[in-house]
């Protein structure tokens, strides 16, 4: 980070991260796979997603897989996904949001499904449909 009028500038995230810190922990395979969990901080669970540039005011969540595997919406929706705060990094900000704001717009249908070419589907959720705190980069 660096410090700027003594105002705290995210320059590059992954860099911020000392991962031999103690208060780092990458989650187990496990904790990845089936409950949504890419890194622990302070014993919190946290998701982290990097957002491209095409999507620059909206969050997605997988919605469907051709092989009908859980995805991260059915583990929102059934209590299966265990983080507890999602890190979405845009290119220009980094948002933070809870696991409950995400489930509560998808609860109310505040999203819109979209098709990959993979065959896959996402739901895309507004920036609006959600609380959230954002730092700029």
């Amino acid at each position: 980070m660096d410090s700027i009028n003594g105002e705290m500038k995210l320059t590059n995230f992954k860099d911020d991260f000392d991962f031999s810190n103690p208060n780092y922990f990458k989650a187990s395979d496990e904790e990845d796979k089936k409950q949504g969990i890419d890194f622990w901080i302070c014993n919190i669970p946290i998701a982290y997603r990097q957002r491209r540039k095409k999507c620059p005011d909206d969050i997605t969540i997988r919605y469907k897989r051709p092989s009908k595997e859980k995805t991260e919406y059915n583990k929102i929706l059934d209590g299966t996904l265990k983080a507890k705060l999602f890190l979405f990094n845009f290119e220009d900000k980094i948002i933070f949001s809870t696991l409950e704001s995400i489930k509560s717009a998808l609860l109310n249908n505040k999203f819109t499904s979209y098709a990959n070419t993979d065959g896959t589907w996402f739901v895309a959720i507004d920036l609006e449909n959600i609380r959230y705190f954002e730092c700029n980069k």
